[in-house]
């Protein structure tokens, strides 16, 4: 049953979401003998203390149903709230102790699911700040509304660094969807991702999606900005959990466009290409590193050897008549070359290859 509870939530999330505002609104989500069903249309606004329901924009109404208590609301002719309601299926006083406690219960549950958000994170705001609205996400139900929390938060300009990252980790830590991740993910405001602490938070969010599109998104969206070398290898730390060659190739052309670091942090990033499964990319990007400024001897071997790992004929000789073109003409460099020029079978590309070393 908690499979089928989890698609009934996402279903009725994803239905709120995409159709607010719009006639018609309904959800339905149901676990075994608890099934709750809301149908909807309008805005519909909380009092500030959350316990009824204060207004509902003209033509709309409500219609709450969660076993066999139900709440139906629409605007009166003096300009309020009309309730109709029923528990265990009797019809009850809207104004008795008991209605009042049930509209609260249904308040409540209307709150879970995201109904008057908007207006409800300006009352947090105004009496707790940023640290109410993300302690307010633990009581919220499911990635869609937890999201417009962290989505609130993430366009403020005025949180700290500090507390930036701890919103990140939460995120983290308590959504479950690889696309809300992403896409809140990409919306932190630039001049945060300055801050080491909070681009370590970020990476550390993007290594927990597991989707490969969406964590290279996510990456891509990072590499917009600097990539100071401190950060290099944590950079490439993430990028090498990205499986699928297509998505991690683009994360890696972003890294290699910002810039080689010599010396270990080379070594991790022909490491993390030589991970991938497929010639065509890994010659691609190794093309890219050879094109790009290489200094050190130690990278241009590495480079070599690397090249040298690659499985078809072609695509290493291809790859090899690159690095010839801008190799270092030294004897303990020409050596390297040599001996992975030997590792191409076609006579006709290996000749190729060793003519481009004395060009």
């Amino acid at each position: 049953m908690q499979i089928l509870r989890f698609w009934a939530v996402a279903i009725g999330l994803v239905v709120l979401a995409a159709s607010c505002h719009h006639r018609g609104n309904h959800m339905v989500i149901s676990s075994g003998d608890d099934n709750l069903d809301v149908s909807y249309t309008g805005d519909i606004r909380f009092n500030d203390s959350e316990t009824t329901i204060e207004a509902i924009s003209e033509g709309g109404y409500l219609d709450y149903r969660h076993n066999g208590d139900r709440l139906l609301a629409g605007p009166d002719a003096k300009g309020g709230v009309g309730i109709d309601l029923y528990e265990h299926r009797e019809k009850i006083d809207a104004g008795s102790e008991e209605g009042r406690k049930l509209i609260a219960r249904v308040v409540r549950d209307l709150i879970w699911l995201g109904f008057d958000a908007e207006e409800r994170m300006d009352r947090i705001y105004r009496k707790g700040g940023y640290s109410a609205l993300l302690a307010e996400t633990d009581s919220m139900r499911g990635d869609y509304v937890k999201g417009l929390y962290f989505g609130r938060l993430l366009r403020m300009d005025t949180i700290p660094p500090g507390e930036m990252a701890i919103i990140l980790k939460k995120i983290g830590l308590t959504l479950s969807s690889d696309h809300d991740k992403e896409q809140l993910l990409t919306r932190v405001d630039t001049s945060y991702l300055t801050n080491d602490s909070v681009a370590a938070s970020y990476l550390d969010v993007a290594a927990g999606i597991n989707s490969d599109y969406e964590k290279s998104q996510a990456l891509t969206y990072f590499l917009q900005f600097p990539l100071p070398e401190r950060r290099y290898v944590r950079m490439l730390g993430v990028a090498k959990t990205v499986n699928g060659d297509f998505e991690r190739s683009k994360v890696l052309e972003a890294v290699i466009g910002k810039g080689l670091v010599e010396g270990a942090p080379f070594d991790s990033l022909l490491a993390v290409i030589g991970g991938m499964g497929g010639d065509f990319e890994k010659s691609k990007l190794l093309t890219a590193i050879s094109r790009a400024e290489v200094r050190d001897p130690q990278s241009w071997t590495g480079l070599i050897r690397a090249s040298s790992q690659l499985n078809g004929d072609n695509e290493k000789g291809n790859l090899l008549i690159e690095i010839a073109h801008r190799l270092p003409r030294t004897d303990s460099l020409r050596a390297v070359y040599t001996i992975a020029a030997r590792t191409v079978h076609s006579d006709n590309d290996y000749g190729r290859v060793m003519r481009a070393l004395e060009n």
